[in-house]
């Protein structure tokens, strides 16, 4: 038990800082941007900065694919460990990196890459989590991936009180946040120390897929499931996160300080919801039933929520939507995982579930500018909506040919050993 509880943590305090790494930018963006790009007035830089964080989900794919292919072919502990070394490099640069009025265009072109790199860091980092946990779990596998997401949205709130810090002594020592930055890398050196205590939890792994009996069918279904998985994920998480705090400083001209509360609720509200949420999904002991339900709870409360949010009842707009986020991410893990067989589920789930997170992540940004040049404040709400429908409907769709035992054996050739 001891030992679990070490590997466990270890697990969770890596996600944590890499989040943490990764998720500066999210609240520091608006303070940073002009820093490294031509100078724009403040709407216009906090739009950018939305752009620049979901433009760093667009590499995540490939950082999914090359450290799932490392934890499928090799082993889960090395994926984990090359994935936080290369989280690194990025925060540190990032940190010492001089600005636009010093190098001009040449600052914008690194940072970008760097926010790239950083983007290909976390798309190794968390979903080979995520695969690692529940294999290593036998039981209460919603409440650890719960935990899991949480861990990522502490990382979050820990960029959120460094950006807040930042903000309030922003006039006596402007260059404050590279030092959040450069405590990030740092800290990466103490997370890698504590995965090598990890142990290679499948051997099996390195078994022909000849010799794994084949129960799995309708490649395309589990596919699009996982991608619809990572989009509504990533639309539900970063919403609250990041565009309610543009909406209401941007939009409705309420002050920073309300904006950064907002952020506050929808981030504490899912580290508390979403551990709660997943041991909710263990007790009915399915965990697809569970998240297809939650998806079409998410219809109802978005609609809600964004309405709330533009008659000005911030607070409770973002409890909704908390709500809405958490019990669907909650059990995401031992579903995804579920899907594919263990010789190939680290390269299925990191990939499928960094391409729909991907485009999840793009999403506050492209929200934000729709909203400010069209004025249709509800697209947000009738975006997700129709997200969430679809997804509960492949769910539906998948729940309905597996209790009819209509899988096909012997389908698996998404990235097979014979490929």
């Amino acid at each position: 038990m001891l030992q679990r509880i070490k590997v466990t943590i270890a697990i969770l305090i890596g996600n944590i800082l890499d989040y943490y790494d990764f998720l500066l930018f999210a609240h520091f963006g608006p303070i940073i941007t002009p820093y490294f790009f031509l100078e724009t007035n403040s709407k216009e830089s906090h739009i950018l900065s939305l752009f620049l964080f979901g433009g760093a989900f667009v590499i995540r794919p490939i950082g999914g694919i090359i450290f799932g292919y490392i934890s499928d072919v090799f082993n889960r502990k090395t994926a984990l460990l090359r994935a936080v070394q290369c989280a690194i490099f990025p925060a540190l640069a990032i940190a010492l990196l001089p600005s636009y009025e010093y190098i001009g265009f040449i600052a914008s072109c690194l940072f970008v890459i760097f926010r790239l790199l950083q983007g290909f860091s976390l798309g190794g980092e968390y979903t080979n989590a995520g695969t690692y946990l529940m294999e290593y779990h036998k039981k209460r596998r919603g409440l650890i991936s719960g935990l899991l997401s949480a861990s990522g949205t502490i990382g979050s709130l820990m960029g959120l009180g460094a950006s807040a810090i930042c903000v309030f002594y922003q006039e006596i020592i402007p260059w404050l946040w590279r030092i959040a930055f450069l405590l990030g890398g740092l800290a990466a050196f103490w997370s890698i120390s504590m995965r090598r205590l990890l142990v290679d939890i499948l051997p099996e792994n390195h078994h022909p897929e000849s010799k794994i009996k084949d129960k799995f069918g309708y490649l395309w279904l589990r596919r699009s499931l996982v991608i619809f998985i990572g989009i509504l994920v990533g639309t539900t998480n970063w919403l609250p996160a990041t565009y309610t705090n543009f909406y209401v400083t941007k939009i409705l001209n309420q002050p920073t300080t309300t904006g950064l509360q907002c952020t506050m609720i929808s981030l504490v509200g899912y580290v508390v919801l979403s551990p709660v949420m997943g041991l909710m999904a263990d007790r009915t002991k399915r965990h697809e039933q569970f998240m297809r339900i939650a998806a079409l709870l998410v219809v109802p409360l978005s609609i809600v929520g964004f309405m709330l949010l533009k008659q000005g009842h911030y607070y409770l707009a973002q409890i909704l939507l908390v709500i809405a986020s958490s019990s669907f991410g909650a059990a995401i893990h031992p579903v995804m995982n579920s899907l594919f067989p263990a010789s190939v589920r680290a390269r299925n789930v990191s990939l499928l579930f960094t391409i729909g997170l991907s485009i999840g992540g793009m999403t506050p940004g492209m929200m934000s500018y729709f909203v400010d040049k069209t004025g249709l404040h509800l697209i947000p709400a009738f975006f997700v909506s129709i997200l969430a429908a679809c997804t509960a409907m492949l769910f539906f769709i998948y729940e309905e040919r597996s209790s009819k035992n209509f899988l096909q054996p012997n389908k698996i050739k998404l990235f097979s050993s014979n490929s």
